[in-house]
């Protein structure tokens, strides 16, 4: 049962369902023609994530992530503002929200338990919201919504998009911030 439950062999599944499904009403050629486009789109896609993805892990296995860390505490800036600030960090170098996100929670994480003041759903909310705060080449999302929206110059879609998340991550700080004197 567990095979049937890897998201590999679910994936392989789907799409061999697919390709046989579409077999049947569209021309061989074309199915060809249409998994070779999907490919070329995708390819960019999974390979920046991936590179990102071991980025993070060289990070955290390097010890550079917690001398990120131990710079940031002895900067004496508030707990609350630890997570954010390596996420956001992170983000930047690996270039994915994701790697920035869960990469800042697993390194601050211990470091945030002995601070008493800092909630430890706010210091994940502001992993999420640092992890957004900026965009660049070597994000896979960018380039998942720049073959989305039609955007295909990059210039254009790296002016568009950039704004579109520092305002997101600014308001989101904010909001953070509000939150965590509330609660």
């Amino acid at each position: 049962m567990g095979l049937v439950g890897d998201p590999i062999v679910a994936v392989a599944v789907g799409l061999l369902i697919a390709i046989y499904g579409l077999a049947g009403k569209i021309d061989r050629k074309k199915v060809v023609a249409m998994l070779d486009d999907s490919i070329k789109q995708a390819g960019v896609i999974v390979f920046v994530t991936g590179a990102g993805g071991a980025l993070g892990q060289v990070l955290k296995a390097s010890g550079a992530g917690n001398a990120i860390a131990d710079l940031l505490v002895k900067a004496s800036i508030p707990g609350i503002l630890l997570p954010f600030v390596m996420a956001y960090l992170l983000r930047i170098v690996s270039g994915s929200a994701t790697v920035g996100m869960l990469t800042a929670g697993s390194i601050t994480a211990p470091i945030l338990l002995s601070m008493a003041s800092v909630n430890p759903y706010m210091a994940g909310l502001a992993c999420c919201i640092g992890s957004i705060g900026i965009t660049n080449l070597h994000d896979s999302y960018f380039w998942v919504v720049n073959r989305t929206t039609g955007l295909t110059d990059v210039k254009e879609m790296f002016q568009n998009w950039f704004g579109c998340v520092l305002v997101l991550s600014t308001v989101g700080f904010f909001v953070l911030l509000l939150m965590n004197w509330i609660f």
